[in-house]
């Protein structure tokens, strides 16, 4: 089963991603709604609800679709996140975080940067409980000293301190002044077939998939990194908090 490795993917989120990945793939292959829709012998708004998550297709409408995008290799991995979305009622939802724990579920390596606040990635919880899935993606996590000395207490400092053992974690002492990485924090997801950044404001996460704009974070991550301790002195300092 999809869940027994991948604790966050409730029907909900399953629903959510699957929506996602479609709407990628035919915006990519440069189908347009009415084109597909009359393929299928429905209607581009009936195409339209489909991709935007308000109606599931059948397995069979699903093999069809990713037949025309020529994309039959990601059926397997569609088809237990359409059979996960219809396994249970839809449970309550995390807005726009919906997204990108789907796409965390199924990354094989994450990068977050921490400008302010612990992600909840690393708080616990029912989220917190990829990291120590079977199948967990290799995490790093550059964290700026401030963000880390306001979660310094009680059970959440706990949980910060056992992350030693599952991910690698850089801390950026403040000492290091002011640097790019202070416009706001975000999180690089490596999935199977693209990679993913998320930026989480005030109101919505945004989603970038260009691979220009991809670039730019990964390069922004790896600059974060070099200025960053290194993962030895970070761990000595987060077992000081």
């Amino acid at each position: 089963m999809v869940t027994s490795v991948r604790p966050w993917l409730t029907p909900t989120v399953a629903r959510r991603l699957l929506s996602y990945e479609l709407t990628r793939m035919v915006s990519a292959a440069g189908i347009t709604h009415a084109a597909m829709g009359e393929r299928l012998q429905v209607s581009r708004a009936s195409f339209s609800q489909l991709l935007a998550g308000k109606s599931l297709p059948s397995r069979a409408v699903l093999e069809v679709v990713l037949g025309h995008l020529d994309a039959l290799s990601e059926l397997p991995r569609l088809a237990d996140l359409l059979r996960l979305a219809r396994s249970g009622p839809q449970t309550p939802s995390l807005g726009d975080r919906d997204l990108l724990c789907g796409l965390e579920s199924y990354a094989h390596r994450i990068e977050v940067y921490d400008p302010l606040m612990i992600s909840p990635l690393f708080g616990g919880g029912r989220r917190g409980l990829l990291l120590d899935a079977e199948q967990a993606p290799a995490v790093t996590w550059v964290v700026e000293e401030h963000a880390l000395r306001r979660s310094q207490s009680g059970a959440h400092g706990e949980r910060l301190r056992a992350l030693r053992d599952t991910v690698t974690v850089q801390v950026l002492p403040w000492s290091r002044g002011a640097h790019a990485g202070l416009r706001g924090g975000f999180e690089v997801v490596h999935g199977a077939s693209h990679t993913v950044v998320c930026e989480e404001t005030r109101r919505v996460n945004l989603y970038h998939d260009h691979p220009a704009v991809v670039a730019e974070y990964t390069r922004l991550f790896a600059t974060l990194r070099e200025l960053a301790l290194d993962p030895e002195r970070s761990k000595v300092m987060l077992a000081k908090r």
